[in-house]
């Protein structure tokens, strides 16, 4: 499970891909996805001072005929468009499909999944889910009012097979509420932790969530069938960072790998002993920041 939550400071936001295939930055001039593998450029979205003009994009760009990726843009000061890559299409601005999504001043976009035909958009205080209509049309299909979320958190199930589900933090501190469209499931709050939430994640099939606080201590595993706990599980291995820096983390596509990416440009892959734990060893480090052209 790839962590779904945006970093923003000075200059940069960061996030990872759905896959963690992919990183994306966007600077002063574009939105970047770079593969975590090789680094190299897979989409590219120009916009001018799109560092202001663009609050959140998403998107795995790992294969270029399945592409699902999204980008949100403030057109006014109380309006935005999520443009969404078709399948297939990459860095062709004329390939993008658009919707405009007329927001509150106040409720800025704080982040944007995909699955699908569906767009989920993360505000601070409610999550929207927009989709297709009988007629094609996109429509708002689904709101959720949440409690205080100036992250943006929200995970969003991603298998291809598997059925739309999402998870967003509810409207006590340390709840989250989960929904699965399938069959007669209703929607689940999952008093999870004490602590306002720092993070959720959801396995690509919609069958768990992850959770953890702001006390980054423990983290919690529930089935989201009937919300039952089945796992906390405490620090086990450490890689030490620079104090004072946001950073953001998510497991790699070799395995007890962890890939860490930082507002400071610092990119490193790090291995985990799944028995032993401990130190995690350094494979990888370097500075993204160069290939983005600054």
């Amino acid at each position: 499970m790839a962590s779904q939550n945006p970093c923003t400071g000075d200059g940069v936001h960061l996030s990872f891909s759905h896959d963690a295939s992919c990183f994306i930055a966007i600077d002063t001039a574009a939105v970047q996805w770079r593969c975590c593998d090789t680094f190299k450029l897979r989409g590219y979205y120009p916009a001018e001072n799109a560092r202001r003009a663009i609050t959140a994009a998403a998107g795995d760009m790992h294969d270029p005929n399945r592409s699902t990726c999204a980008v949100v843009r403030r057109v006014a000061h109380a309006s935005y468009v999520v443009k969404r890559f078709r399948p297939g299409s990459i860095n062709y601005r004329s390939h993008y499909e658009a919707v405009q999504i007329d927001v509150d001043a106040s409720d800025v976009v704080r982040s944007v999944h995909v699955h699908g035909d569906k767009t989920v958009v993360v505000h601070a205080g409610r999550v929207d889910m927009f989709g297709l209509d009988g007629v094609k049309t996109i429509v708002l299909q689904r709101r959720v009012e949440t409690g205080d979320n100036p992250l943006g958190l929200c995970a969003v199930s991603r298998g291809p097979e598997s059925p739309f589900a999402f998870a967003c933090p509810g409207m006590n501190a340390g709840d989250v509420r989960v929904e699965r469209w399938v069959g007669e499931f209703m929607p689940l709050v999952i008093h999870a932790h004490t602590s306002r939430l720092a993070s959720i994640a959801m396995s690509w099939d919609a069958q768990l969530v992850a959770t953890a606080s702001v006390k980054g201590t423990i983290v919690r595993v529930f089935r989201i069938a009937d919300g039952a706990l089945l796992q906390k599980v405490r620090s086990l291995a450490q890689f030490r960072l620079r104090e004072g820096k946001k950073y953001l983390a998510a497991f790699g596509n070799k395995p007890h790998t962890v890939l860490i990416i930082g507002m400071d440009g610092s990119f490193y892959r790090c291995q985990f002993d799944p028995e032993k734990g401990g130190e995690m060893k350094q494979l990888e480090n370097m500075n993204f920041l160069k290939m983005l052209g600054r």
